[in-house]
């Protein structure tokens, strides 16, 4: 990486990157002096948000299971299941793609309320009924994480007090 350059543009203002070696390797960012307040008030901003979100888009999601020492395992969750492939009432379908990507738009008004921001469901049925395929639609549509929590492995309250928080 020593070296390297590239050109970047952002609101109209051409920024270059160049990588730098040495005992602390680093970026040198190049730009126009009248640029500054964009640069540093909007641009730099705006690079973080897009890093963590390629981060997220790449990482791989695991499924999260407790024990019966209040504690999580986890697997690689690797499930095909979309929105697409569900076998659902289109309009119930819609109405939860929806809701999710609500959910999705809303995450700083409830970082600057400072309330939970996580939403909930309940699902119902029968074995076989895709219970399972939904969470893991969702899963897939959020870049989420899941968390299995069997309730018959969890003792008493202060356990599951652990789990939780």
């Amino acid at each position: 990486m020593s070296n390297e350059e590239a050109v970047d543009e952002f609101e109209g203002t051409k920024i270059w990157w160049s990588s730098r070696d040495g005992k602390e390797p680093y970026f040198k960012l190049t730009f126009h002096r009248k640029h500054c307040d964009i640069i540093t008030t909007r641009y730099l901003q705006h690079v973080v948000d897009e890093g963590k979100a390629i981060s997220i888009q790449r990482r791989q999601r695991r499924l999260y299971t407790n024990t019966q020492k209040a504690t999580w395992t986890c697997i690689i969750f690797d499930h095909p299941s979309t929105f697409n492939t569900l076998a659902m009432d289109p309009k119930k379908k819609e109405d939860i793609l929806n809701d999710l990507i609500t959910f999705r738009k809303s995450e700083d008004y409830y970082r600057k309320i400072r309330k939970m921001w996580k939403p909930g469901y309940l699902l119902y049925g029968p074995p076989g009924t895709g219970k399972s395929s939904m969470i893991a639609a969702m899963a897939n549509f959020l870049k989420y994480d899941i968390y299995d929590l069997e309730l018959t492995s969890v003792e008493d309250n202060t356990a599951l007090r652990k789990l939780l928080i």
